[in-house]
């Protein structure tokens, strides 16, 4: 039990919030993550053939559950080669957006089309981590092959490792048995998604705190930016109270156990009342 606790602790000791616009809602988010890599892949999908269309076109690209034709995309699942098709593709339009930004003088278009190259890369990067999930559950299942596990992917659902399934044979399987690190992988990938960050904060534990603003949120106009600072605070002291509040429950646990993954980044004075970091920062609540 120690060691799962510790990775978590370590994985808490950097926070970031964003503050995202999106053009639309759906109320809700699929409820396992078969189906989380399948709507994704076609975010992404959708993304990179509307961003080919612009500079050749000729490729034709879907609102929704549609054929996408596009030279490099044949795969409309959300498997491991989807996403190999979407690493390749998104990686030959960062050439694309680089080469025709070096020709742009500074101004608003050229930072229009950095905001679309650095979209671009975001969908190659988190493709990568996706694909990396992919290969070590193919690795699990062999290797539980290979010990004489069972076959039966109703007892050990990752035997088929591989999401390269129609939505509707995904909604009838049994999900994935995930790490906590491949879960927050796959659920910060679908959260963000192609959508436009305007702010973000990131706060350490040693008490750093850094706000990123970007272009596109000081190019709108006063009020709305106003609106979107009070959102954003709200969510950053929220969520920095939850996540002391976590570290005081790990750091009971941890306690309890006799040691403390944390012990070189000093926060038991947080975590205990004292003078830390978390103790100044909550003393205004």
């Amino acid at each position: 039990m120690a060691l799962p606790i510790k990775k978590l602790a370590a994985d808490l000791l950097r926070l970031e919030i964003n503050t995202i616009v999106t053009e639309n809602l759906s109320g809700s988010k699929p409820n396992n993550f078969r189906r989380l890599l399948f709507d994704l892949a076609e975010d992404y999908r959708l993304r990179v053939a509307r961003y080919d269309t612009m500079f050749k076109g000729s490729s034709s690209f879907a609102t929704q559950n549609t054929e996408i034709r596009m030279e490099g995309i044949s795969n409309l699942n959300g498997g491991q080669q989807a996403y190999q098709e979407l690493v390749k593709t998104s990686e030959k339009l960062i050439e694309v957006f680089s080469e025709k930004i070096e020709k742009i003088p500074d101004g608003s278009e050229r930072e229009r089309e950095r905001s679309r190259m650095i979209l671009m890369v975001r969908i190659y990067e988190q493709s990568r981590l996706i694909l990396d999930i992919f290969r070590q559950l193919h690795e699990e299942a062999d290797a539980h092959l290979a010990a004489g596990g069972t076959n039966d992917a109703e007892t050990y659902p990752n035997l088929l490792w591989d999401n390269d399934y129609s939505q509707l044979q995904i909604e009838k399987m049994k999900d994935y048995d995930l790490t906590p690190d491949q879960m927050g992988v796959i659920r910060k990938a679908y959260e963000i998604g192609t959508q436009y960050i305007l702010l973000q904060t990131a706060v350490q534990i040693e008490g750093d705190i850094t706000t990123y603003v970007t272009t596109k949120f000081l190019e709108m106009p006063l009020a709305e930016q106003e609106i979107l600072l009070k959102m954003h605070d709200t969510a950053t002291n929220t969520s920095i109270r939850l996540w002391q509040y976590l570290f005081q429950t790990i750091g009971s646990l941890i306690e309890g156990l006799g040691g403390s993954v944390l012990a070189k980044k000093k926060p038991a004075a947080a975590v205990t009342g004292g003078g830390g970091f978390f103790s100044r920062l909550f003393k205004r609540g």
